[in-house]
């Protein structure tokens, strides 16, 4: 009997394994980020907490490859904050598992890593960290999320990242970013 059970428990371990190696990142889903794919001069424009107006920020040059395979899309280059560069990488990526597009921010200021998670509909991704763990605290024992969108534009692609003290029941701009071919 025991040795029935190990060698049934064998013949599921096998199959398991056998089916996430077969599953790989449907290249249709990752396609959606093929836009952003090059060289791009990257010009910030930051909201001021105090007059709510857009201030510019340093531009900035990035990079949008595949990575890992071909598994991701990898964004490196610099991103601008409050009149210094914060070194940084970005990762866009399509979890076949659970049907989702991520995207997980990594900088060196604050260790920060932030993960979002969301769709694409009609070529626009929009993405919150919600539902990822990685909202961030507001100082006063709650947390804020944040919501990126993404999308494609006429020479290039803007990112908008938004907060939201209320759980996602309104929306403020924090910062916004236009990618342009130098």
């Amino acid at each position: 009997m025991k040795q029935l059970l190990l060698a049934l428990l064998a013949a599921v371990s096998l199959t398991l394994m056998g089916q996430a190696q077969a599953q790989t990142t449907p290249p249709e889903k990752l396609a959606a980020y093929a836009f952003m794919s090059g060289a791009w001069l990257a010009t910030t424009e930051a909201v001021d907490p105090a007059t709510g107006e857009w201030t510019a920020q340093m531009p900035s040059y990035v990079t949008v490859d595949t990575d890992l395979g071909g598994a991701v899309y990898a964004m490196r280059g610099p991103l601008p904050y409050r009149g210094r560069y914060i070194a940084a990488i970005s990762y866009f990526t399509y979890d076949s598992f659970n049907d989702v597009y991520r995207v997980a921010l990594m900088g060196h200021r604050f260790g920060l890593l932030d993960v979002f998670e969301g769709q694409f509909a009609e070529g626009v991704l929009t993405a919150s960290n919600a539902a990822t763990g990685s909202a961030s605290p507001d100082g006063a024992g709650g947390v804020y999320i944040s919501r990126l969108r993404l999308e494609p534009t006429a020479d290039g692609f803007q990112l908008l990242a938004e907060l939201s003290h209320d759980d996602g029941a309104s929306w403020s701009p924090i910062f916004r970013t236009r990618y342009t071919h130098d």
